[in-house]
């Protein structure tokens, strides 16, 4: 026993629509913070590799940029 045939549906979802770019919009997107050279080379190096995980952590559970936590892990007197 078949049954009667189902009509076939399709999955495919709408692309999503591009924001209309309004000046209020505009206002409200952040800086991008760009770091001094001499910090990214601090990011990647093997003594500070430890440190930098730790600032991400407690970054991301302060819920706040790494960036800003820079200054409150000694980086402001060692490095620069």
């Amino acid at each position: 026993m078949v049954g009667p045939a189902k009509p076939k549906t399709t999955t495919a979802k709408a692309a999503p629509k591009a924001a209309a770019k309004t000046p209020a919009s505009a206002a409200k997107k952040k800086p991008k913070v760009v770091l001094p050279k001499n910090v990214k080379k601090l990011i990647t190096h093997r003594s500070t590799r430890p440190l930098w995980a730790k600032i991400r952590r407690t970054a991301k559970s302060k819920k706040v940029p790494a960036e800003t936590l820079l200054f409150f892990f000694g980086f402001k007197h060692h490095f620069f």
